[in-house]
């Protein structure tokens, strides 16, 4: 339980900041409640989706598929539970993120192609900001 607190103090630190300060301060039991409703949904959902025990299955197996229906429950409840961001995500360079959208219109190849110019152009961003060059091209820019 204390894992799950302590990723939506995280979240909500990084997300939300206003809202974390407000939470703190007139909330401070917030995280710790909402910590321990999820748990009780996660372990609810989790007994919803294991069902029965599948013929044949050895105890590992059964082990392995019990942790992985977890993990998903987990994911399930938190995904509600974190916050969108007050602010869009933004950039080493501070402008908005730039997201990549699967086409359902192009062929895989043509998606993938797109998706791997999309890498590069972060990538050549993320460079440009390590080394300075951003620097560099805004101030020419101004020129």
């Amino acid at each position: 339980m204390a894992s799950i607190e302590k990723m939506l103090r995280l979240a909500y630190q990084d997300r939300c900041p206003k809202a974390y300060k407000e939470l703190v301060e007139n909330y401070p039991s917030f995280f710790s409640e909402t910590a321990e409703e999820a748990y009780e949904q996660i372990s609810q959902l989790a007994l919803q989706m294991q069902g029965p025990d599948v013929p044949g299955e050895t105890t590992l197996e059964k082990a392995g598929r019990l942790n992985a229906i977890r993990l998903q429950a987990k994911e399930i409840v938190l995904h509600d539970l974190i916050p969108e961001p007050e602010e869009p995500n933004l950039d080493v360079d501070g402008k908005p993120m730039e997201r990549f959208e699967w086409d359902p219109e192009a062929s895989d190849a043509e998606n993938r192609e797109a998706q791997l110019e999309w890498r590069m152009r972060i990538l050549d961003r993320l460079r440009a900001y390590q080394t300075g060059d951003q620097e560099e091209e805004e101030s020419g820019e101004e020129d």
